[in-house]
């Protein structure tokens, strides 16, 4: 369903929507600049912003991730630990993104601005002058670009966010939306659809990560590696400890104190150990995609805090055609058992759809605004 929304979309497109400190120009002459959240300590935001960068980079242009200086990371309260987690991200940021660290008045000097991927558009923990930049409020209309937004929630966390997206989502030229739910609000307040793309992740191969990320080849697979955003309960724990002892593995487990040297690894080696795992157990969007790119069996746990991830990886499912891995479907027996074959041809047609999207956005001129139909 999912991936026939894509292709309808696309087929009847009938309109077109109107560290440095000076915008790079690149194919075209043209500057182009990135705003997605800049969370140092969470491995799928860093991982999807380089993996647009790289994939607008194919496309021969030089993107640029804007921070405004406001957002810039703050260590303050944090523990020894996480003080140790975020300055990792910080240099894996550094070493792989170009950044401009502006005030959000000045991306207007750019020729397009990107917002997106990741939950941009989740006002669950924004402030309207936060949401504000997230819209690119302070970009001229024909120059903004939404890429697979996503918002983790069905509205807006005050009536004032809300009259600011409805003024606002108009004078983006174009929009994408990484979920249906997205897209439906969109519609609600636009009254037209948008299209669905891929998160940014999975718009690079397994070989692109590889050479991206330089990461070592894999030779024997013996551990389990575990990623929880959510305490996992104690049948999961139970599960990952039988698992463990029967087939005599290692655990690597991430985001887990217990295990420090790992709970402060950047995303490369975040990325490299799920390579090297023999089995994935996670609540995480991006652990899961990551896990599908590689081929490494997973088994996804539910989470209950609230959040939309069960959807979002249920629509992951359906769209490459993969039978369910919830917890709940795989018995000991089956937990290493996954078919990869419908990936393939399923996940080359979403690439397709979502490669165009992007060279159409960012080839249009500025000759067309949506306010004026």
């Amino acid at each position: 369903m999912l991936f026939n929304l894509m292709m309808n979309y696309w087929s009847n497109l009938k309109y077109r929507r109107h560290m440095t400190d000076k915008p790079i120009r690149s194919k075209a002459n043209l500057t182009l600049g990135i705003v997605t959240l800049q969370d140092f300590r969470n491995y799928g935001n860093r991982l999807q912003n380089l993996a647009l960068v790289k994939t607008v980079e194919k496309l021969g242009y030089h993107p640029v991730s804007l921070l405004p200086r406001a957002e810039r990371p703050n260590f303050k309260g944090l523990s020894p630990l996480l003080r140790q987690k975020q300055w990792q991200f910080i240099d894996f940021s550094k070493r792989y993104l170009d950044y401009d660290y502006s005030d959000s008045k000045e991306w207007q000097r750019y020729d397009k601005v990107i917002v997106g991927s990741d939950q941009v558009w989740n006002t669950s923990w924004m402030s309207p002058t936060r949401f504000s930049n997230y819209l690119l409020s302070t970009v001229p209309s024909l120059r903004r670009i939404a890429y697979a937004v996503s918002m983790g929630r069905s509205d807006f966390a005050s009536q004032e966010l809300t009259d600011m997206f409805e003024n606002e989502i108009l004078k983006f030229q174009y929009i994408s939306a990484r979920e249906t739910q997205v897209a439906d609000v969109i519609a609600r307040q636009s009254h037209e659809r948008v299209p669905i793309v891929l998160d940014p992740v999975l718009l690079l191969s397994a070989n692109e990560w590889q050479e991206t990320l330089s990461l070592a080849s894999v030779h024997t697979k013996q551990q389990v590696l575990t990623y929880f955003l959510t305490v996992p309960s104690h049948n999961t724990k139970n599960f990952i400890s039988d698992i463990i002892s029967k087939h005599e593995l290692n655990l690597v487990a991430f985001n887990d104190e217990t295990q420090p040297e790992n709970f402060v690894r950047d995303p490369r080696a975040f990325v490299q150990e799920i390579k090297n795992s023999r089995l994935v157990m996670t609540d995480s969007f991006h652990a899961v995609v990551f896990a599908i790119i590689f081929k490494v069996p997973f088994i996804v746990v539910p989470r209950e805090d609230g959040q939309k991830m069960n959807e979002r990886i249920e629509q992951l499912f359906n769209l490459l055609q993969l039978q369910p891995r919830w917890l709940s479907d795989v018995t000991q027996a089956t937990a290493f058992k996954v078919d990869f074959e419908p990936v393939a041809d399923n996940l080359a047609a979403a690439q397709n759809i979502s490669f165009e999207f992007l060279k159409t956005a960012l080839a249009t001129k500025e000759e067309f605004s949506r306010e004026s139909h």
